[in-house]
């Protein structure tokens, strides 16, 4: 049972891997950051006009608040994945421990019977 929960744990590790960088693509708006890029240049233009800087600023906050929220996104995928990656690690350990204890005790009964019979 812990081998296929360790294979599940590892699987289910990929996949929020897999689906935070998709998930990443998915929110990044090409549109905005085009539209913060030509704000900008607008605004370089026509360093006076008011209309052009506060249209810039808006633009630019909604573009630093979208690549913020891919990052986020695609940060929380790679972490929870590594948590998951990590549990399947320990279980793994476990497992090995548990059969090298299992191993231990079975040569102590082994060198007990010997050493019994030979006494």
């Amino acid at each position: 049972m812990e081998k296929i929960m360790e294979q599940i744990l590892m699987w289910l590790g990929c996949i929020c891997v897999l689906a935070g960088i998709i998930a990443g693509f998915v929110v990044y708006d090409k549109d905005v950051a085009e539209a913060a890029e030509t704000s900008k240049e607008i605004s370089d233009k026509l360093y006076d006009n008011s209309y052009a800087q506060a249209e810039y600023k808006t633009n630019n906050a909604q573009a630093n608040s979208m690549k913020t929220s891919v990052f986020f996104v695609v940060l929380s995928g790679v972490f929870s994945g590594a948590i998951l990656f990590s549990i399947a690690v320990i279980i793994r350990i476990l497992n090995d421990s548990k059969e090298q204890a299992r191993e231990t005790k079975d040569y102590v009964r082994l060198i007990k019977a010997r050493t019994g019979a030979a006494e």
